[in-house]
């Protein structure tokens, strides 16, 4: 029918019905045939409405996925979204999110819908406002202070994925990183910094050994930690591995002994 070049009310009217007719389970390849074959057509919008009102979470986030497959100007779209952003589903609300940008929303509304879904009280929307922070971030610095605040969620993925996000975006957060491993169990701060350090590029590891000096013996801990897991080890920092050993902290100088003992071993 799409393919034929049918845009009018009746063709319209005959696909709203077929969509009424088809089972549940076959209402998504069904919105998804549609979106390929009618690329373009706005007046396919209230067949999407109409899916976006369904009972299923997966269909109406799926009917989302489909809706910027149809290829419409911003403002046929964006009300979708922003309605979309508000649904009851943790799932819908983030496919939602997800796809603000690609739709053409404004940076600054972008930024403030991630902020309100930081504060959602599933994790889903706030690992997916991580994930768009981190597609707008190296354009637009007033993300990064949103990913900081990322770092203090206690969902493991938001708070690993914040925090690589930071020091990919911004290696000079790597002291903000360290930080925000107070608290956690070893497994899990080594956990999250390798995270972070694989995405971080050459620019971080340099800033990990300075951060062997930090004021905060906290992070100084954090930091003999991560200097573990670079690659290559950086041998530079065994004379300050060495004067460690005598930190007034205890965590620090235990953490030193075994920060040093391995960067030997890898020399030798």
């Amino acid at each position: 029918l799409l393919r034929g070049g049918a845009k009018g009310v009746e063709a319209m009217r005959a696909l709203e019905e077929a969509f009424s007719r088809t089972k549940e389970m076959d209402r998504r390849v069904f919105l998804h045939c549609v979106a390929e074959a009618g690329s373009g057509v706005p007046e396919l919008l209230p067949l999407f409405r109409r899916a976006m009102e369904d009972a299923s979470d997966e269909l109406r986030a799926l009917a989302l996925m489909d809706i910027l497959r149809l290829g419409l100007p911003s403002e046929e779209v964006l009300p979708l979204l922003r309605r979309a952003a508000e649904d009851a589903s943790d799932e819908v609300r983030t496919t939602a999110l997800q796809n603000l940008v690609a739709a053409g929303l404004p940076p600054k509304e972008v930024l403030q819908a991630c902020e309100r879904a930081l504060g959602d009280e599933s994790p889903r929307p706030r690992q997916g406002a991580v994930w768009v922070l981190g597609q707008v971030a190296g354009k637009d610095p007033a993300a990064l202070p949103l990913l900081a605040r990322a770092l203090d969620d206690d969902d493991r993925l938001v708070h690993s994925t914040a925090a690589a996000t930071l020091l990919r975006v911004s290696p000079e957060s790597v002291p903000l990183v360290l930080r925000s491993m107070q608290g956690m169990e070893t497994i899990d701060a080594v956990t999250l910094v390798e995270s972070a350090l694989q995405n971080a590029g050459p620019t971080a590891p340099p800033l990990v050994v300075k951060a062997l000096e930090d004021a905060d013996p906290d992070i100084r801990e954090a930091a003999l930690i991560a200097l573990q897991l670079l690659n290559p080890p950086p041998t530079e920092a065994i004379p300050r591995l060495q004067s460690l050993l005598d930190d007034e902290d205890e965590g620090v100088r235990q953490a030193a002994y075994w920060a040093l003992k391995r960067l030997l071993m890898q020399e030798e």
